[in-house]
C-alpha cells in the first residue's frame, strides 16, 4: 500500500520507539506518545516576609494566582517547558554556580520581578550559555540595557487602581510602594 518494505518500516517504528514518540503495549498495538515536555524552566522570585495585610492580600491573589495559572497552563500541555518554582533568594544564589548539576534539563532563567538577583547573576548565566529573561516594572528599564524583558507600566497600573478607587467613592487612598 505504501510501497515500503517490512524491513524499513520496522526500523522506522523502532527508531520513532526509541525517540519516545511511539509507546507498545503488547497485544494491544502501537500508540502515538503524548507531547513530551523539552526541558524545565526556572521562575525565581521572591516575596517579602513582611507580615502586613496588603502584603498577604498581594501574595493571595498578586504572585499567588499569576503562578497558579502558569502552572496550570504548563499541565494542561499549552507549554514545551515545565516550570520550576524557585522563592528563596538565597537558595538560587547558592546553586546558581553550578544550575545545571541540580536541574539537568534546565533550558532557561525567568526572573520574576527581582532585578538585583538578575543583575548579580546575568554574568553567571552567561558563563553557563543558559538564556534568561526579566519579568516585572518599567522602573527597571535603565538597567535593563541588552537583557530580554516583558515590563509592565507600574505607573499605569497605579493611576488605573486609583481611578477605580475613586470610582468606588474611596476619597482617602494611600500608596504603598515596596521595592
Amino acid at each position: 500500500r505504501f510501497k515500503v518494505s517490512f524491513l524499513t518500516a520496522r526500523q522506522s517504528l523502532a527508531s520513532m520507539h526509541q525517540k519516545g514518540l511511539i509507546y507498545r503495549i503488547p497485544r494491544k498495538g502501537t500508540f502515538v506518545a503524548p507531547r513530551r515536555k523539552a526541558g524545565k524552566i526556572l521562575v525565581v522570585y521572591s516575596i517579602s516576609q513582611q507580615p502586613t495585610e496588603a502584603l498577604r492580600f498581594f501574595r493571595h491573589y498578586g504572585e499567588t494566582s499569576f503562578f497558579m495559572r502558569m502552572v496550570e497552563t504548563a499541565s494542561e500541555n499549552k507549554f514545551a517547558y515545565d516550570p520550576v518554582f524557585i522563592s528563596s533568594e538565597s537558595y538560587f544564589v547558592e546553586i546558581r554556580n553550578d544550575l545545571l548539576h541540580h536541574y539537568p534539563d534546565l533550558v532557561g532563567v525567568i526572573f520574576f520581578r527581582n532585578i538585583n538577583l538578575l543583575t548579580s547573576s546575568q554574568p553567571i548565566l552567561e558563563a553557563q550559555h543558559l538564556p534568561f529573561f526579566f519579568y516585572g516594572s518599567s522602573m527597571h528599564l535603565a538597567k535593563l540595557d541588552g537583557i530580554p524583558r516583558l515590563l509592565y507600566d507600574e505607573v499605569e497600573i497605579t493611576r488605573i487602581a486609583l481611578d477605580h478607587l475613586l470610582e468606588k467613592g474611596f476619597r482617602r487612598v494611600g500608596i504603598l510602594y515596596l521595592d
